[in-house]
């Protein structure tokens, strides 16, 4: 028996197919071919969720499978650790009775170390083949950032396959991350989808997002496969873990989204506009004007939040209820607000804060905001408390020793929290800030009674430092612009940096190729180490003055606890996350 669908079809037939295909009834057969694409396991992700998915994907018994990257949380130069972890991750995918193919993503490759070890150890990161009579392309953008950074290499190649499969029946190109989101999506130039329109490439799929969307350019079906594993919010309508059936037939193909609980959705649920519009709803449309100020001493006295809904939705009111999620001694007034806001209108609401007792974790509201047709996003975020620390002013600069022993640093900041706003469990840190009119002045001193078990082995600029003993530090100059720093730096004074830049749809993105100018020194003594480092003001195009008032946040990890300290919790890219940093 032989059950055919067309690629426009609703979910409720194809809840009938993967039905039957659960009951033991092939949907697939002599008359057509089904594959399953499995999103990205890794990025924070919650233990057992993948092996699930891989079980769902099994009872379906498709011809075959194929990944769209992040395999394995990687970020490392060891090759002993990224053994451990692709065993664990075939472990997992034995399950599978089918042919897997995988994608490479940035947990994967993330360096040079790792691209080489990946070309040793699982092969070649882009290639093609045929399976079922289908053409697939996997491509390798573990790397870049745009269409842009693509190799001359790998276009070529790309090309070239195209043109020798170009009269296959159906190609189905893969990678990790959706270029396209920014390029096709808006209507700007794009190398990939250029090749893909004039070769007639039938479908596109990536991961790297952890959430489902959609959208055709140019007779092309582009799919961003959402979360199979790592941490995900769910989607506008609620989708959450899941990955992608593919059916091809003789009335063409389908492509649906299959979540954990074996419901089936249609293609086209959510598509790249209804995620860009969450994201202006989340940055733009629900916002925290007036933050709580917290001094020195953490302490809370009533303080007044400012929250804004702005409705903007062309013909469609906002109407719900701002609810208030309380910590343990946190109180507000009030806790729940009805509200509606007409088409093209703005809400102003204030709520006023107490708490006795510790700051973390913070108080959370949550709001839905509908769009479009039938569609709600759902807002959560946290009261910003905005912590404050000092940058003394340094008559005499402080030598750059790796000694933190100057009189410019006074001083220190030294109350953390662990990630989760919980007590850190690191050793003890003390963090020191100065600045003079060319330099702004950081250190740090690291308590470490076994200084010998401490493990600071990366030496490259811009290594996978993270899994080093270092601090790190998020750093914006000029607090009205959407640009802020991210540097770290380990042990023994290898700097991992970024540039870090805030686009117009709220997104923080960042630039791995921007190198930083400082002076760095590391030291070590029998129950410690620490660091001191010089930036010069002048690449930032930033002035040092009494009164500014910069954007700052800075933590130590430490392997040795598996956590790290944070100053300001949780610790995120985004500028409008970070503290105060006071020039005194």
């Amino acid at each position: 028996m032989c059950y055919q669908i067309s690629f426009r079809e609703t979910a409720s037939a194809l809840l009938v197919i993967v039905a039957l295909a659960y009951s033991g009834f092939a949907a697939v057969g002599d008359c057509a071919v089904n594959f399953a694409v499995i999103g990205d396991r890794t990025g924070d992700h919650i233990e057992g969720i993948y092996g699930q998915i891989i079980e769902q994907v099994e009872k379906l018994h498709p011809d075959f499978a194929i990944t769209v990257g992040d395999q394995i949380e990687g970020y490392v130069e060891d090759a002993a650790i990224l053994d451990t972890e692709w065993a664990e991750y075939d472990s997992i995918v034995a399950a599978l009775s089918v042919p897997l193919f995988i994608t490479p993503g940035n947990h994967d490759i993330t360096n040079s170390f790792m691209g080489e070890y990946y070309q040793a150890h699982r092969g070649e990161p882009y290639y093609s083949v045929d399976q079922n009579g289908i053409h697939l392309i996997v491509l390798d953008n573990s790397r870049y950032n745009t269409t842009t950074d693509f190799s001359s290499e790998q276009l070529d190649w790309l090309a070239d396959d195209l043109e020798k499969n170009r009269d296959a029946e159906y190609t189905f190109a893969f990678m990790h991350k959706p270029f396209w989101f920014d390029t096709v999506a808006d209507g700007n130039p794009d190398t990939l989808h250029s090749l893909f329109v004039k070769f007639g490439v039938d479908g596109v799929f990536s991961g790297h997002f952890h959430s489902y969307f959609n959208g055709t350019f140019d007779g092309i079906n582009y799919t961003s496969v959402g979360s199979s594993g790592g941490d995900a919010d769910p989607a506008p309508t609620g989708m959450h873990f899941h990955f992608v059936s593919v059916t091809i037939d003789d009335s063409g193909f389908s492509i649906n989204p299959i979540t954990l609980d074996g419901a089936v959705h249609p293609w086209d649920e959510v598509t790249v506009y209804d995620v860009k519009f969450g994201n202006q709803i989340r940055y733009r449309g629900v916002e925290i004007v007036r933050p709580l100020e917290i001094g020195q001493d953490l302490n809370l006295e009533t303080q007044t939040l400012e929250v804004s809904v702005t409705n903007l939705n062309e013909g469609l009111e906002i109407s719900d209820t701002i609810r208030w999620d309380l910590p343990e001694g946190w109180s507000v007034e009030p806790q729940m607000l009805p509200f509606t806001v007409p088409v093209g209108d703005k809400l102003t609401a204030e709520f006023k804060f107490s708490v006795e007792g510790e700051l973390y974790p913070l108080p959370s509201f949550s709001l839905t905001y509908p769009f479009g047709s039938n569609k709600v996003y759902t807002v959560k975020k946290y009261a910003r408390a905005v912590r404050s620390a000092e940058c003394l002013p340094a008559t005499e600069a402080p030598v750059i020793d790796g000694i933190v022993n100057d009189a410019a640093w006074g001083s220190p900041v030294s109350r953390l929290f662990s990630p989760d706003g919980g007590i850190a469990i690191t050793d003890p840190v003390n963090f020191y800030f100065a600045y003079d009119t060319d330099n702004i002045y950081l250190a740090a001193y690291c308590s470490e009674p076994f200084v010998d078990s401490m493990k600071s082995g990366t030496t490259e600029r811009d290594g996978m430092l993270f899994g080093d003993d270092c601090v790190g530090y998020f750093i914006q100059p000029d607090i009205d612009e959407g640009k802020a720093y991210m540097i770290y730096v380990n042990a023994i004074g290898t700097v991992f940096d970024q540039e870090l830049v805030v686009g117009y749809d709220g997104f923080t993105d960042y630039d791995p190729k921007w190198d930083g100018s400082y002076e760095v020194v590391a030291g070590r003594g029998g129950d410690h180490w620490s660091v001191e480092i010089a930036i010069p003001l002048a690449q930032w195009g930033a002035k040092a003055e009494s009164g500014q008032k910069w954007g700052i946040n800075f933590r130590r990890k430490q392997p040795r606890f598996g956590s790290a300290a944070d100053w300001q919790t949780p610790i995120d890219y985004a500028p409008d996350s970070y503290g105060n940093l006071i020039m005194k």
